[in-house]
């Protein structure tokens, strides 16, 4: 586990690499529920032109620190994404200020959706005890946010937040999402078949916001077409996306393979 110190030094390094932007410390780090094994997050919001003159070089920016630090990720978006909604953000800057962008339930949704099979794929692949934990997170966070009018804005996806919201979660199902996103050790079979039920049961609930969006649509193919791939032309990428797993998931696919495949595509934008 980082120590304070250490995380401001990381994080005054990274602003520092990056003066047109915003640097915001996220995940558990931020929400004081880190483990000795967690992963150090960060996220970039970059001025736009920046953002993309910097396309292909991101990765060399941060080479220094990510050798000293492997566990240390940077997300990075354009800042319009989080000002308009399309991506949720919530997180700290270097200063102690608090910044959490527009919550679009849409958006939101269904890249929560897609990320919660992600983290399920993942999980199941390589019995990553934090993937469970994501997944649960993921799935109770999306119940909470559609079952509630007023805004939120103190969502920065805790398992606080889940505990404190637990009353505007769906039965049946309520005591598996509370109980996994406790978990300290890989789910038994019989909770990895509730999760996965749960899993199915939210795509069918939430397939309405699955729809064409011409926002996905541009922020995949932006990232793939440059990189000389065309697989998400004439394409709902998200939809794509969840149905290859979807359908690795009940072929019995080899979830190894699957993940590695996934794991290539799964993400729109630059994850370091």
């Amino acid at each position: 586990m980082y120590s304070v110190p250490e995380i401001q030094n990381i994080h005054a390094r990274l602003q520092e690499l990056y003066p047109h932007g915003t640097i915001l410390l996220c995940g558990s780090h931020l929400t004081g529920e880190a483990r000795a094994d967690s992963d150090l997050d960060f996220t970039l919001l970059a001025d736009n032109f920046y953002y993309f003159n910097y396309y292909r070089g991101h990765k060399n920016l941060i080479v220094e620190i990510k050798k000293q630090h492997p566990n240390v990720h940077l997300t990075i978006w354009p800042r319009w994404y989080a000002a308009l909604g399309w991506h949720y953000v919530y997180g700290r800057d270097i200063y102690g200020n608090i910044f959490h962008s527009p919550l679009n339930k849409k958006f939101w949704t269904r890249t929560r959706l897609k990320l919660a099979f992600f983290a399920w794929l993942k999980g199941m692949s390589t019995n990553d005890v934090k993937s469970f934990v994501q997944l649960a997170k993921r799935l109770a966070i999306m119940q909470i946010i559609n079952s509630t009018s007023t805004p939120i804005v103190d969502l920065d996806f805790s398992k606080r937040f889940v505990m404190e919201n637990a009353d505007k979660l769906a039965m049946p199902g309520k005591k598996a999402l509370l109980a996994a996103v406790q978990l300290t050790a890989v789910p038994d079979a019989v909770l990895q078949a509730e999760l996965s039920r749960i899993l199915r049961q939210t795509t069918a609930d939430f397939a309405r916001h699955l729809d064409f969006s011409l926002v996905n649509y541009l922020s995949y193919n932006l990232k793939f077409l440059s990189r000389g791939s065309g697989r998400f032309l004439w394409k709902n990428p998200d939809r794509y996306i969840i149905t290859e797993m979807m359908h690795g998931i009940e072929t019995k696919e080899d979830l190894v393979a699957l993940y590695q495949r996934i794991e290539k595509i799964v993400f729109p934008i630059i994850v370091l």
